[in-house]
């Protein structure tokens, strides 16, 4: 079985350690609740920085779609 490689950019994009950054990722995605609702939302477009500068817009589109069934998601 292949090994995964070492997380280089801990500590720079996001959280060296993992609690931590569990815990930046759950109140981000409790921050951003949304109260608003796409029952036809198909596509979202999430921000690639550090959490610190994109993490809350990237935690509403992932709320967005939270729950759904997709048969094909593409990750660019």
């Amino acid at each position: 079985m292949k090994e995964n490689r070492p997380p280089y950019f801990a500590g720079y994009f996001y959280p060296e350690k993992p609690g931590v950054l569990q815990a930046q990722i759950q109140k981000m995605l409790e921050t951003a609740k949304n109260d608003f609702l796409f029952p036809n939302l198909h596509t979202i477009i999430a921000p690639h920085a550090g959490y610190a500068y994109s993490g809350l817009t990237a935690a509403y589109g992932y709320n967005a779609i939270n729950g759904k069934k997709y048969s094909t998601v593409i990750i660019l």
